[in-house]
């Protein structure tokens, strides 16, 4: 049975087995299994989560089973009278696991939309080891601040480089923080009590600052080939103006570029390209058709649904898009 709780502090539980501590009684006679006074318990957002959620209901902690890294276990608590008559019943098993289910709390979006169960689903891709490692994603952006606490363990310098200003620190102008919030949410560090945690914490980053200053082909195509066979995926929340009357795109260089790095990047394995669909949709003539990055054969463009389940109002439509549920 898998239980999943969501707690204020990011940690996520599941029960792995409510009779973990299950025994044979008797010995002429058949196999008879009694629940103990033991829980296997997931939760992910570290010792002091788990102590906290055993806590709550009554059960001491007893440190980590085995090797797992996430798997705790639970002991019911001496206080508990009568315990041991309750476990045999199995009064108290059904009780201590009622009380755990009643963590629950589903995931409502930000407007408190009931029963829509918005979630990225990262936990699951976690679970089985989908976590980044080994993952460089490049930024390219308005920079990104790298000695941020949630980004520094994570920053690989020597595939970083600022194209405003011909220098290696990619680091954002005064005022700038887009390019840093797009790489929070991809390697956020986990379990920090800072903020929250990105979608792939396990997986490092390079900063490529592009926008804030002049962007030609020359600069484009520049930050879309740097370190290609290091660089893994090259994550662009950015693209021409959204206008309903602009069309735009990758110049030569650029288009070259792209082509490249999908056929020679990372050593013959092809780099990954992403682009956002764009923030016109607000604009009736708007479409990401006119948008030559994320009409690109060699780039995936990407939109998203919003917390109430529909597309995001700024969200533009075209052929080319990869819309992205949240369910």
């Amino acid at each position: 049975m898998w239980l999943y709780i969501k707690q204020h502090n990011s940690a996520e539980c599941s029960i792995v087995a409510a009779d973990v501590g299950a025994y044979i009684e008797g010995q002429a006679q058949l196999p008879v299994a009694v629940f103990t006074d033991s829980w296997a318990v997931e939760v992910h957002g570290g010792i002091e989560a788990a102590n906290e959620i055993a806590e709550r209901h009554g059960f001491t902690n007893m440190g980590r089973v085995g090797a797992f890294a996430n798997i705790y276990h639970f002991k019911m608590s001496s206080s508990i009278h009568s315990v041991n008559e309750n476990i045999k019943s199995g009064t108290e098993v059904q009780y201590m696991t009622s009380a755990l289910k009643s963590e629950i709390k589903n995931n409502t979006g930000q407007t408190n939309e009931t029963n829509l169960y918005l979630d990225l689903n990262a936990e699951p891709a976690w679970i089985q080891g989908y976590t980044g490692n080994g993952i460089l994603v490049g930024v390219v952006d308005d920079g990104v601040q790298h000695n941020h606490t949630d980004l520094r363990n994570n920053y690989v310098s020597a595939s970083s480089y600022n194209f405003n200003e011909n220098i290696s620190d990619p680091s954002p102008p005064s005022g700038s923080s887009h390019g840093t919030a797009c790489a929070g949410e991809i390697v956020m560090a986990r379990d920090n009590n800072v903020c929250g945690v990105g979608v792939a914490y396990d997986a490092s980053v390079a900063g490529l600052r592009l926008l804030g200053g002049d962007i030609t082909d020359i600069t484009v195509s520049s930050a879309l080939s740097y370190s290609r066979d290091n660089i893994d995926i090259y994550s662009n929340s950015w693209g021409p103006p959204d206008s309903g009357f602009t069309i735009g795109g990758p110049g030569y260089l650029s288009s070259l570029a792209l082509k490249e790095g999908a056929e020679m990047g990372r050593n013959g394995r092809g780099n990954i390209v992403t682009f956002a669909a764009g923030n016109g949709g607000g604009f009736e003539l708007d479409t990401c058709a006119a948008d030559g990055y994320s009409q690109s054969i060699y780039a995936i463009s990407v939109g998203a649904y919003a917390q109430d389940g529909a597309p995001a109002s700024y969200d533009e439509k075209c052929s080319a898009k990869q819309t992205c549920p949240i369910n």
